[in-house]
């Protein structure tokens, strides 16, 4: 997991992270986008990168309780993702799968709508693989 959100922004700058959002956002042009996750990676991404591309609906997170503007888009609990009808669904956390598996469990009506990671695997998904990975190897005695 990034440290701080200088460390973040740097590893979003070599991603060449801009060119990303430009061609997701002309895939899905005219497409509503709602936003999950309202933590440090979204905060790096819009305070450093131009959406105007991207027709952003809402932004959902558990800590908002009630509407309210998360930079000048609105935020919404979860519990109102169904409402706002998106088209898809951006997920802006280190933890993809869950978050996902989390909707999926949760909210069943949005299924359906496409989920995609703006990280493509967490910290702890690559962790877990690579303990996987570690137990098929056969050990080597000297």
């Amino acid at each position: 997991m990034y440290k701080n959100y200088e460390e973040l922004k740097k590893e979003l700058i070599l991603k060449d992270f801009q060119k990303v959002l430009n061609k997701f956002a002309q895939k899905y042009k005219k497409k509503k986008v709602l936003i999950y996750g309202a933590g440090i990676l979204t905060k790096v991404i819009m305070d450093n990168y131009d959406l105007s591309g991207l027709n952003i609906i809402a932004v959902a997170d558990s800590r908002f309780k009630i509407e309210e503007k998360f930079y000048n888009f609105k935020a919404v609990s979860p519990d109102l993702i169904q409402e706002n009808n998106p088209d898809l669904i951006i997920i802006s956390t280190y933890n993809y799968s869950t978050i996902k598996a989390f909707l999926d469990k949760n909210y069943p009506k949005i299924i359906k709508i496409p989920k995609f990671p703006v990280i493509k695997k967490s910290l702890k998904e690559v962790i877990l693989n690579l303990v996987d990975q570690l137990i098929f190897i056969p050990l080597q005695i000297y």
